[in-house]
């Protein structure tokens, strides 16, 4: 899930900026601000309303009207506007302040991708993994090999080896680029799986030494003749991102270039990014880019940048200092609810620091009123909406248009889509303001997942996703989330599986049996408490049990709080009953 939060300070249904708003030519401010009111009301004009919101009964259509997507790759329609910007800057270094041009993007991607075919022997629909922090050379890693016909599939560059070794077996990849930082993770995960023929391109070695291959070398070598003879449709396979779930380890979610190109239309039909030509030649977007691009969520706003012409400040991570400074110039912010916290409770985050932002999208996870409230009275005159996806869609299923001012609703349909509420015990398609399992269907719901029916046909039926998450709408199609039918415990806005952490847990020698909840954090949104069922003759030792998870799982999926109990409650089928951890936790913890 994502949400998109801007905030409208009036009435009017087109967005008020203040006077102190700056774009990147202030002196010719006025007349920009005329030309973004004519595009705003030629979308308008463009993009009215459907005759009928509701395909069938219950049913409820975007309120655009449906529309052809582009045709051919996904890569084929994200740089299908880069001649009118092709040589301003696309992409700079948050951290040392190093630029990269739109021409130079595109040619890295192509000899990039060119190469994984010519000097790996890397075929069409292999997979390639990735694991990197937001950089640079993460655009033509992903874009290079999509138009090679090769799949990435992205990872968290903080994985642990046992984290990597399952994603590199899982989707079988032939190959992996890393960082050097990051080789001796690879090299350990590699020995685990038994991968020892995997080829390794690392970022950040001039030449290719030890069994390695140099990403740098890879992306000098112009000669794209490799890529003469790929074509790629929109049902062939383009990413396998992991998602995790409720039954264990994160699981491929195969997404076709048909998916992310029907996913950035509806981002670009949506006019959350102005595109830089329909101002002035010199105005574009500046994103600070700290939404992870391994991430589909992050991945879809890197593209939308790279669509709209804008600058995306690349922060592999959040260091005050780098952060503060790329909000100066900055016109959108996307951020995760620790974020938020942070912008409205630094006294290093001012309005003066936050002058020129027009946006902010706060996603992943509820952030509370009052939290928002903070960070709004730094920004005046800034725009507020909500949207709403997930790594099986896309992400992109709803978002508020910027003509409307609906801060509680994840908004209506994107085009091409249709959402209904289903009743989760009759499964019969509810009428509005009635509770349900939130139902999508549109070109950018997934394939499946990747070499797993089982797990496709349980949320698969029919064309619709069922999403695990409960909401309702209104009588006007407006969507509101209220809960989640999936035991998925967020954590900074990452989904952790509890099975996947109670399958570590049993793995300690001291553990019998295990289970865990998620419980609130003021901090982290949810956090896991694990309930543990010692061996005979062990004596409680939550110490131990932190260390043993420290070098097993990620950071944002560590346990920190124990609970000690002789059994775990389970029902006659054997199904860890979740609803009675959760009442001991709030036992534990009152003011969880």
């Amino acid at each position: 899930m994502f949400a998109v939060r801007t905030v409208l300070r009036s009435n009017s249904c087109l967005p008020q900026f203040s006077a102190r708003h700056r774009s990147t030519c202030s002196h010719q401010q006025p007349e920009a601000l005329r030309k973004l009111l004519r595009v705003l009301k030629q979308s308008q004009l463009r993009q009215r309303l459907s005759s009928s919101q509701w395909s069938s009964p219950n049913v409820v259509k975007s309120i655009y009207p449906d529309e052809p997507l582009p045709p051919g790759s996904f890569t084929d329609y994200l740089w299908s506007r880069m001649d009118g910007w092709k040589d301003e800057t696309a992409l700079i270094c948050g951290v040392s302040g190093r630029q990269m041009s739109y021409n130079e993007v595109r040619r890295q991607c192509r000899n990039f991708g060119a190469s994984l075919r010519r000097e790996l022997n890397l075929k069409t629909d292999d997979r390639l993994g990735v694991l990197l922090p937001n950089i640079m050379e993460y655009y033509p890693t992903a874009f290079g090999a999509m138009e090679a016909g090769i799949v990435p599939s992205p990872m968290n560059p903080i994985y642990k080896p046992d984290e990597v070794a399952h994603q590199l077996l899982d989707c079988e990849a032939s190959a992996i680029v890393t960082l050097h930082q990051l080789l001796p993770t690879v090299q350990k995960a590699i020995e685990i799986a038994g991968l020892g023929k995997l080829k390794i391109i690392v970022v950040g070695n001039d030449t290719s030494t030890n069994g390695t291959i140099s990403f740098k070398d890879l992306i000098g070598n112009g000669d794209t003749s490799q890529l003469e003879d790929v074509r790629r449709c929109h049902d062939d396979m383009a990413i396998i991102p992991y998602s995790s779930g409720t039954t264990g380890r994160p699981k491929g979610v195969v997404l076709t270039h048909g998916n992310l190109t029907a996913n950035l239309f509806g981002l670009d039909r949506g006019k959350d990014h102005i595109v830089r030509t329909e101002i002035l030649a010199t105005s574009k977007e500046v994103i600070p880019l700290i939404l992870p691009l391994f991430h589909i969520y992050g991945l879809a706003i890197a593209s939308l940048t790279i669509l709209t012409g804008g600058e995306a400040v690349l922060l592999p991570k959040f260091e005050e200092e780098t952060f503060v400074n790329s909000l100066k110039n900055a016109t959108v912010l996307y951020v995760a609810p620790p974020l938020v916290i942070y912008l409205g409770n630094s006294p290093k985050v001012t309005e003066e620091t936050l002058k020129s932002v027009r946006t902010v999208v706060s996603g992943a996870a509820p952030v509370g009123q009052a939290d928002i409230d903070k960070v709004l009275k730094k920004m005046p005159g800034a725009l507020y909406k909500q949207g709403y996806g997930l790594t099986e869609t896309s992400p992109l299923v709803c978002t508020t248009p910027i003509t409307v001012y609906n801060p509680t609703s994840i908004g209506p349909p994107a085009v091409n889509t249709k959402v209904k509420v289903v009743d989760v015990e009759t499964g019969q398609a509810a009428g509005p303001e009635e509770s349900g399992e939130i139902v999508v269907k549109g070109p950018q719901v997934m394939k499946g997942y990747w070499k797993n029916q089982k797990a496709t046909d349980e949320v698969l039926k029919d064309g619709w996703f069922y999403t695990g998450d409960i909401g309702h709408y209104d009588s006007k199609g407006y969507f509101y989330i209220t809960d989640r039918v999936k035991e998925l415990i967020k954590v900074k806005g990452f989904q952790v599986a509890p099975a996947e952490l109670e399958a570590v847990l049993r793995g300690h020698p001291d553990v019998a049996d295990a289970g865990v909840v998620g419980a609130p954090d003021p901090l982290k949104g949810e956090k896991p408490v694990a309930f543990i069922v010692l061996k005979a003759n062990v004596q409680p030792n939550p110490e131990t049990l932190k260390a043993y998870v420290v070098e097993k799982l990620a950071k944002y999926k560590r346990i920190e709080d124990f609970i000690f109990v002789e059994s775990v409650p389970k029902s006659a089928a054997g199904k860890i009953l979740r609803k009675e951890l959760r009442l001991m936790v709030k036992e534990r913890f009152p003011k969880a």
